[in-house]
Protein backbone atom coordinates (compact mmCIF):
# COMPACT_ATOMS: atom_id res chain seq x y z
CA UNK A 1 0.00 0.00 0.00
CA UNK A 2 2.85 2.20 0.61
CA UNK A 3 4.09 1.77 -2.71
CA UNK A 4 0.90 2.31 -4.41
CA UNK A 5 0.58 6.08 -1.97
CA UNK A 6 4.17 6.76 -3.35
CA UNK A 7 3.23 6.26 -7.03
CA UNK A 8 0.09 8.10 -6.92
CA UNK A 9 2.00 10.96 -5.04
CA UNK A 10 4.26 11.27 -7.87
CA UNK A 11 1.51 11.74 -10.26
CA UNK A 12 -0.39 14.15 -8.99
CA UNK A 13 2.98 16.80 -8.25
CA UNK A 14 3.57 16.08 -12.05
CA UNK A 15 0.17 16.62 -12.66
CA UNK A 16 -0.18 19.68 -10.55
CA UNK A 17 3.52 20.87 -11.97
CA UNK A 18 2.19 20.19 -15.78
CA UNK A 19 -0.88 22.75 -14.83
CA UNK A 20 1.20 25.29 -13.19
CA UNK A 21 2.70 25.50 -16.37
CA UNK A 22 0.43 25.98 -18.39
CA UNK A 23 -1.14 28.23 -16.22
CA UNK A 24 2.03 30.41 -16.22
CA UNK A 25 1.86 30.22 -20.43
CA UNK A 26 -2.02 31.28 -19.62
CA UNK A 27 -0.91 34.44 -17.69
CA UNK A 28 1.69 35.54 -20.21
CA UNK A 29 -0.72 35.18 -23.48
CA UNK A 30 -3.29 37.18 -21.28
CA UNK A 31 -0.47 39.67 -20.43
CA UNK A 32 0.22 40.25 -24.12
CA UNK A 33 -3.23 40.48 -24.86
CA UNK A 34 -3.67 43.16 -22.55
CA UNK A 35 -0.38 44.86 -23.79
CA UNK A 36 -2.39 44.94 -27.45
CA UNK A 37 -5.71 45.65 -26.38
CA UNK A 38 -4.58 48.94 -24.34
CA UNK A 39 -2.82 49.81 -28.15
CA UNK A 40 -5.58 48.93 -29.61
CA UNK A 41 -7.69 51.68 -27.92
CA UNK A 42 -4.72 54.23 -28.11
CA UNK A 43 -4.76 53.73 -31.62
CA UNK A 44 -8.72 53.98 -31.74
CA UNK A 45 -8.42 57.63 -29.59
CA UNK A 46 -6.37 59.05 -31.89
CA UNK A 47 -8.23 58.00 -35.06
CA UNK A 48 -11.23 59.51 -33.01
CA UNK A 49 -9.72 62.83 -32.68
CA UNK A 50 -8.35 63.30 -36.14
CA UNK A 51 -11.89 62.80 -37.40
CA UNK A 52 -13.16 65.00 -35.16
CA UNK A 53 -10.85 67.37 -35.98
CA UNK A 54 -11.79 66.27 -40.08
CA UNK A 55 -15.85 67.18 -38.88
CA UNK A 56 -14.49 70.34 -37.30
CA UNK A 57 -12.57 72.37 -39.31
CA UNK A 58 -14.78 70.94 -42.07
CA UNK A 59 -17.93 72.83 -40.59
CA UNK A 60 -15.80 75.73 -39.69
CA UNK A 61 -14.90 76.22 -42.97
CA UNK A 62 -18.21 75.57 -44.55
CA UNK A 63 -19.84 78.21 -42.13
CA UNK A 64 -17.26 80.78 -42.91
CA UNK A 65 -17.79 80.06 -47.15
CA UNK A 66 -21.08 79.43 -47.11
Amino acid sequence: MSDDWTQYSKLVLSELEKHGEKLEKMSEQLGRHGEELAQLKVKAGMWGAVAGAVIGVTSYIMNKVG
